[in-house]
C-alpha cells in the first residue's frame, strides 16, 4: 500500500511576482499559515490565489483567507462558505446537454507532469486564447489537489473570481510507481485557428486512491478530457477508456464522481453559481447542490455545458450568518438577520447527522454527541442557502 503525505490542509497558490515563472508559494508552517514564495524564500507580497481545499467525496470549498497585501495570514475558523444560487428566474448560468462521439487519445500533445509520478497535482496549465467563464476572462489554469479538478484565473490585479471545474472529480492518483515514471500521463493540446481553438486537457488512465488504499493496487482506471471552446465559450467533459469493476472502491466509498461548475468569490470567500450534475451519469441533470453523480459515464459520452449568457453572473446568497463558538465541544449558536428554514448538519462526505425546520436566530443546538473533527453546518432561509465549516472538538 503507498502512503502519501498528509495534505488535507497543505496551502498553495501563487506570488504575483513570480507567476512569469510558474513559481509556488507554500506553507513551510502549516500551524501558523505563514506563506513563503518557492522562488525567494520570503513573505508574498501579492498573492492572487487562494487554496480551495477538495475533499475526497464532496466539493467542499474550504478557501484560505489570505490578504491581498499579507503574506503572512491566519486562516480563520469560518472564512469560507457555500453559496447555492438564489436567482428565481433563470436557476443556471450554463445549458447542460451531452451527446456521444468516439474518444480520440491526444497525440503530439505538451505534457503536463513531465512523465513524472503524481499524486494530488498541482500544475499551472496556461490559456492561450481568450475564455470567458461566468463573465470573466480566464488567462490559466491550476490542476486541483485531489485530481479530476481544475481552477480558472485571471491575472486582472482587479478580478474577484476564480473559476471551478470538475470534470472528473474524484480522488486519482498515478498507476505508476512513487520515485518511478508516470503510467498515467497528464497533457494539453490546443487545435484550430485563432478565434476557433479548443484547448483539450486529458487525464489519461488515471488510477484511483480509493483503490491504492483499500487493496493497495491501481488496477482499475479512467481516461478522460475536458474541451474548452474560444468561439462560444463552451465546456464539455469527455469520457473515454475505463475500467471499473468495483466503483465503490474507486470512489471512495460514493456513488461516482463530482462533475459540474462552480465559481469562486476571492472577496468574501463564497462559492456560487453552482452547476452540478446529479442523478444516473448517463442521464444526469443540473442541480443548484454538490452531489456525485452515480455511475460512470459511458465511453464517449460527452457533457456539455453551454452558456447561456457571456456577461452575467449572479450573486450570491445575501444574508448575514455566524457560528460560534467555532470550534465548540458542546453547543453551535447560530446568529442571522433572516428566518431560518431549515438547518443541517452535515459531514464532509454530505451525509446529513443532525437536521431541524425549527430553529431560530440565537438558538443554541447541542452537539456533544458528536465525534471530534470538522463538520458542515447548512442553513437555507427565503434569500438563498449558505454552508460553513465547524470543528467539533
Amino acid at each position: 500500500m503507498r502512503h502519501r503525505p498528509e495534505k488535507r490542509f497543505l496551502i498553495i497558490g501563487y506570488c504575483r511576482d513570480c507567476l512569469a515563472a510558474g513559481s509556488l508559494y507554500n506553507t513551510l508552517d502549516v500551524k501558523n499559515f505563514k506563506y513563503l514564495c518557492k522562488q525567494t524564500n520570503s513573505p508574498s507580497n501579492y498573492p492572487i490565489m487562494r487554496k480551495i481545499y477538495l475533499g475526497l467525496s464532496a466539493l467542499l470549498f474550504l478557501v484560505t483567507a489570505l490578504s491581498a497585501q499579507q503574506g503572512d495570514t491566519k486562516v480563520g475558523k469560518s472564512d469560507w462558505q457555500l453559496h447555492p444560487n438564489p436567482q428565481a428566474t433563470r436557476a443556471f448560468l450554463y445549458e447542460f446537454s451531452m451527446d456521444t462521439m468516439p474518444y480520440v487519445d491526444l497525440v503530439d500533445s505538451i505534457s503536463i507532469n513531465a512523465g513524472s509520478f503524481w499524486d494530488d497535482p498541482e500544475y499551472v496549465i496556461p490559456l492561450d486564447f481568450p475564455f470567458y467563464y461566468m463573465g470573466e476572462e480566464i488567462d490559466f489554469l491550476v490542476m486541483g489537489d485531489f485530481g479530476g479538478l481544475l481552477f480558472g484565473y485571471s491575472n486582472d490585479a482587479g478580478s474577484n473570481q476564480a473559476a471551478v471545474f470538475a470534470p472528473f472529480n474524484t480522488d486519482l492518483i498515478d498507476r505508476g510507481m512513487e520515485n518511478g515514471p508516470s503510467l498515467s500521463p497528464l497533457s494539453y493540446k490546443v487545435m484550430g485557428t485563432p478565434g476557433d481553438q479548443i484547448m483539450i486537457i486529458e487525464f489519461k488512465n488515471a488510477g484511483s486512491y480509493g483503490e491504492s488504499e483499500d487493496a493497495g493496487t491501481t488496477t482499475m482506471y479512467i481516461s478522460f478530457q475536458m474541451w474548452l471552446y474560444e468561439n462560444d465559450n463552451v465546456i464539455a467533459f469527455h469520457y473515454g477508456p475505463r475500467m471499473i469493476d468495483n466503483p465503490s472502491s474507486f470512489y471512495s466509498g460514493e456513488t461516482g464522481a463530482i462533475i459540474g461548475l462552480a465559481a469562486i468569490d476571492l472577496n468574501n470567500f463564497d462559492a456560487y453559481n453552482i452547476n452540478i450534475l446529479e442523478g444516473n451519469a448517463n442521464a444526469p441533470s443540473l442541480a443548484e447542490a454538490i452531489n456525485t453523480i452515480s455511475g460512470t459515464p459511458a465511453l464517449g459520452v460527452r457533457y456539455l455545458f453551454t452558456p447561456l449568457s457571456s456577461s452575467t453572473t449572479n450573486p450570491p446568497a445575501d444574508f448575514l450568518l455566524a457560528v460560534s463558538p467555532n470550534p465548540t465541544r458542546e453547543a453551535l449558536t447560530i446568529t442571522t438577520d433572516e428566518n431560518l428554514l431549515n438547518v443541517t448538519i452535515m459531514s464532509l462526505t454530505g451525509t446529513a447527522v443532525w437536521t431541524s425546520a425549527a430553529v431560530v436566530s440565537g438558538q443554541s443546538i447541542a452537539v456533544d454527541h458528536l465525534s471530534a473533527g470538522m463538520y458542515l453546518l447548512q442553513v437555507s432561509t427565503a434569500r438563498g442557502t449558505k454552508v460553513m465549516k465547524w470543528i467539533k472538538e
